[in-house]
């Protein structure tokens, strides 16, 4: 079985949650009572297992002590034999200076022979051996002793005395001075368990040796003990508090020396002797934790997998309460509710594709009803409508009119996602009749197509979906769909696509009509504006002049399509107020008189009340008013200066001044281009604007 990640949005269920606290209950009542019992047994064996291992180092310490001393022992008869029976009185010969000498150095500092109150020294440096107690040597006679120096400071002095079988010196006797790092097993020669400290007391519980500071609480430690196996273990703190464990061990040493006995004490730290155990108690826990998450992961597994269902049933119903009918189960349990969520979810389909048509119809009706450019209609439905049937490639064919067989085809390209317009084609009458007497088309590819659906983008298509597009009675054109792979298209997807291609005719008859009435509006602008240029010869193709002039000043200066509109209708009638100015001052062929030329400042005042009850042209109406403005105010017929004056109006009185100048009067001849081009640049700042002068050379030049 695949185990899906453990999440606890399941647990919103109350069910859920019932099953969960007894599951976890079941499991974890057992692993609990087990961890307590586990905890305590493994502690308790662990310190008694602690304890034990310092007692017995404590005994094989003192042991291996007694074992250094027996072979040191041999080693001081051995010698003492070889002094008996040499005849020069030398202990040391060749042979046994090569083999016996580094032994000899390792453990022991000095050996020295006591006859007859004489020392003579065998090992170690030149200073005279010298011991208090060889008189009590001498009197013990043959028994080998084991004698104690304690100094103030430092350990005691131990030294092994060996008498010598000698008929003419009975008291003559060896003696020599251990070296304490190798008798106790300290220093460099150190065999104590790690992390161990060592102290040893002879049988009136002096201190011989010791590497901790001793006591007082210690001492009386070993005395109140009865030296029993089970009762050599004790716990003190020293005097900076610290917590140790000792153990210790008596020796006795007068079986095989004369020689008091010694008390081996082990110390070693209570965290030390108890790491393992605080380790332990450390890592247990961690070991509990990761029982318990496994507990709950696997219920929290198992109980997800019988719930998750559930709950994803109960979640794709409020989804759908809700008109989310998008919303998918997926459910892979091998049971009943597998089958309950195909189900649900094939329900959720329908609904789901019944309600994005209605959506789809709705948004491909806004888009195309509220578009003012058949253009844009006809991009706009061939992409949403080839969107929703989810097709290869798209045909919107428009007849001419509704006598002709020509009509224009735009294709479009699911995989290219753009619409293009191609040529002319001619379809038959016939072929016109057979779409519009049917709601909807759907062919087949193969034999009998009509040539233009042979193919669509230069592709075979085996299903075409046709879709005609009828006006009172009339076919207007029609709308092809080509699918690449054969599919099932059922009633409800034509109806809807029906309804659509219902909604794109109509909107293509709106924007018609729209395209219409805007060709009008231009062409009677153009007419007002040859009005006036035909008043007077002189004045010929003046408006169309200024017009294409500002245009390009405009382009250049970064105009939106909005301003160029107002700049383009502005030019075409700039000098509709002429038709108010009488035709002989206009074509006088002298200078005007003062009141003649006040006259003539009036035209712009007449031309803005000509075209002032037309709304549209309300953008236009400060152009031509203000025209004849200058940036110094010398203008008319108001005196404006600089940004008073709208952008426009200062680029129409570029353009018609430019254009006035180089074309001929009646007064005069029209000057050379490169005169004018002088005239303006002399005036710009003055009269003109600096920045549509520098655009309008850009545009001259």
């Amino acid at each position: 079985m695949k185990l899906a990640p453990p999440d606890s949005a399941f647990l919103k269920s109350k069910i859920a949650r019932r099953i969960f606290f007894l599951f976890v209950a079941c499991a974890l009542l057992p692993i609990v009572v087990l961890i307590a019992l586990t905890l305590f047994h493994v502690t308790s064996q662990m310190e008694i297992q602690s304890v034990q291992r310092l007692q017995q180092s404590s005994k094989s310490h003192g042991l291996g002590i007694y074992e250094r001393l027996l072979s040191m022992e041999s080693d001081m008869r051995f010698m003492a034999t070889t002094l008996s029976q040499s005849s020069n009185g030398k202990m040391f010969g060749p042979l046994f200076e090569n083999l016996f000498q580094d032994r000899l150095n390792q453990r022991f500092r000095r050996i020295a022979l006591i006859r007859d109150g004489e020392v003579v020294d065998f090992l170690g440096d030149s200073e005279p051996f010298n011991i208090e107690s060889a008189e009590i040597i001498i009197e013990k006679g043959a028994k080998n002793q084991i004698l104690l120096k304690k100094g103030k400071k430092g350990p005691a002095e131990v030294y092994l005395a060996v008498p010598l079988a000698e008929a003419a010196s009975p008291t003559a006797v060896l003696i020599a001075q251990i070296n304490p790092p190798y008798l106790w097993g300290i220093g460099h020669e150190n065999s104590l368990p790690a992390m161990t400290e060592l102290a040893i007391l002879d049988q009136n519980r002096e201190l011989l040796i010791s590497s901790f500071p001793m006591a007082p609480s210690l001492v009386q430690g070993i005395a109140g003990s009865s030296g029993a196996d089970d009762d050599r273990y004790f716990e003190y703190q020293d005097e900076e508090g610290n917590a140790y464990l000792v153990s210790f061990w008596l020796l006795y040493m007068k079986g095989g020396f004369h020689s008091p006995n010694f008390t081996i004490i082990l110390r070693q730290a209570k965290s030390v002797v108890l790491a393992p155990l605080e380790d332990f108690k450390t890592i247990f826990p961690l070991v509990v934790l990761l029982s318990l998450w496994i507990v709950l992961l696997l219920s929290m597994v198992f109980i997800r997998r019988f719930m998750v269902p559930l709950e994803k049933l109960t979640e794709a119903t409020h989804h759908l309460a809700r008109r989310d009918f998008s919303h998918q189960i997926a459910i892979k349990s091998g049971d009943e509710l597998e089958t309950l969520a195909l189900s649900f979810n094939m329900m959720s389909h329908q609904l789901h594709k019944q309600f994005s048509t209605l959506e789809t119809i709705s948004e491909i009706s806004q888009d195309i009803l509220s578009s003012l450019n058949s253009k844009q209609v006809i991009e706009t439905a061939l992409i949403r409508l080839s969107l929703f049937l989810q097709n290869d490639a798209s045909q919107l064919i428009l007849f001419k009119d509704w006598k002709s067989n020509l009509a224009m085809v735009h294709v479009y390209s699911a995989t290219g996602n753009v619409a293009s317009e191609e040529m002319l084609i001619e379809i038959p009458a016939l072929e016109k009749k057979e779409v519009l007497e049917n709601r909807h088309l759907l062919r087949t590819g193969g034999e009998g197509l009509p040539p233009y659906l042979t193919t669509l983008l230069g592709e075979a298509m085996p299903l075409i979906l046709q879709l005609p597009l009828v006006q009172n009675g009339t076919l207007k054109g029609m709308i092809n769909f080509g699918f690449k792979t054969q599919q099932t298209l059922d009633d409800q997807d034509c109806r809807a696509a029906r309804q659509m291609a219902d909604q794109i005719t109509i909107a293509l008859e709106n924007t018609g009509l729209i395209e219409t009435l805007e060709k009008m509006s231009w062409g009677t602008l153009q007419a007002l504006a040859r009005t006036v240029d035909a008043k007077s010869p002189w004045t010929a193709g003046h408006s169309e002049r200024v017009t294409e002039l500002a245009l390009k000043i405009g382009g250049v200066m970064g105009f939106g399509k909005k301003e160029i509109i107002s700049l383009h209708q502005g030019a075409l009638v700039h000098d509709i107020g002429k038709i108010g100015i009488p035709h002989i001052i206009l074509d006088k062929p002298g200078k005007l008189t003062r009141a003649e030329f006040d006259l003539v400042k009036e035209h712009p005042l007449i031309g803005s009340r000509i075209l002032e009850p037309i709304a549209p042209f309300a953008e236009a109406i400060s152009m031509v008013l203000h025209h004849h403005e200058r940036c110094d105010g010398s203008g008319y017929p108001f005196g404006l200066k600089g940004h008073e004056v709208c952008l426009g109006a200062r680029i129409l009185a570029v353009a018609d001044v430019y254009d006035a100048v180089v074309s001929d009067r009646p007064y005069r001849v029209g000057w050379a281009k490169s005169k004018a081009l002088a005239h303006i640049q002399e005036d710009s700042g003055s009269k003109f604007d600096p920045e549509v002068v520098k655009a309008f050379l850009f545009v001259v030049q």
